[in-house]
């Protein structure tokens, strides 16, 4: 794999280069996904799924940051690592990537460890201010408010008159303007 890195950045401008390993990480981790599960008559080898991902994500793709964090999480094709898990999930919330902020979120979470849940609350609501459904969800369950119930009745869908949404919230109605929908709204309020 590391030649045909090597061959793409001598070929292509800068732009394309970017856009063929990008490409290849796609196919790479689709590859892996098959060795993982053992599907389209690929025979099941978790260690080569490992490194298939671990190859990808060295080259910064954020889906693969994603599946090296899960899988050092749950021992696939690799030794179980909580660690390991918090580091590569980390590195892919410091990049911005929603998945892994939730992953992470949520790791933190089930680590029962009361000083760093307000880290995981940050994780939580900067991938649900991405719109991230998931961490919208997790973001009401774990942390409840008026504001992350809000923001998790608007990802699941409101009654709108046309200008304003609605939402019942433990027995109050809420008028919601347009534009306020987290799943639309980086900026949204309702998470700040």
């Amino acid at each position: 794999m590391a030649a045909i890195i090597e061959a793409l950045k001598r070929t292509s401008p800068e732009a394309d280069n970017q856009n063929a390993i990008s490409m290849l990480a796609i196919l790479i981790s689709g590859t892996a996904a098959y060795y993982e599960t053992g599907s389209a008559g690929i025979s099941k080898d978790q260690a080569k799924a490992f490194g298939l991902q671990m190859n990808v994500a060295n080259l910064g793709e954020e889906s693969a940051i994603n599946k090296v964090g899960i899988y050092y999480h749950e021992g696939i094709g690799v030794k179980k690592d909580d660690v390991k898990a918090y580091e590569w999930l980390k590195r892919g919330a410091d990049k911005g990537d929603a998945e892994c902020s939730t992953n992470l979120a949520i790791l933190i979470i089930n680590s029962n460890v009361k000083e760093a849940l307000p880290q995981a609350e940050k994780y939580l609501r900067s991938a649900a201010a991405a719109g991230h459904r998931d961490a919208i969800q997790a973001l009401d369950k774990h942390f409840p408010s008026k504001e992350a119930s809000i923001s998790f009745a608007l990802a699941k869908g409101l009654k709108t008159n046309g200008n304003y949404y609605f939402v019942e919230l433990m027995g109050e109605k809420h008028e919601i303007p347009p534009g306020r929908d987290v799943c639309k709204n980086r900026d949204s309020p309702w998470l700040a």
